[in-house]
């Protein structure tokens, strides 16, 4: 939580959420798990239906999609040699992807 706070307020964008859920908040379940998403939902109180998942991991996008959100890939770029690049396009084929993007402030933009 602690960096994320820290990322935030660097960018001044901090008044724009409401709370940061990390890998404690969730029982030290991690993504990809449907129970990591359960959580987070649960403890949040959102809807799903109204809410969107942006994720730069195409298949962690699969449970918040079966939660009914709407999701958005962040592609950083073409698949390179190093493996975080690699896994960073596994499962991006697939209907559970909503929209793919390389340039997320553009994307934002257009909403």
């Amino acid at each position: 939580v602690a960096h994320a706070e820290n990322v935030t307020e660097q960018l001044g964008i901090t008044h724009h959420f409401d709370a940061v859920y990390d890998i404690v908040a969730v029982d030290y379940t991690p993504k990809p798990a449907p129970q990591a998403y359960m959580r987070f939902v649960s403890g949040t109180g959102i809807d799903p239906t109204r809410s969107a998942m942006f994720e730069d991991i195409a298949r962690n996008l699969l449970a918040p999609h079966d939660l009914g959100m709407t999701t958005v890939w962040v592609r950083p770029g073409e698949p390179g040699p190093e493996k975080h690049q690699q896994m960073s396009h596994e499962g991006a084929d697939g209907d559970h992807v909503h929209h793919v993007t390389d340039d997320l402030t553009e994307f934002l933009q257009s909403l």
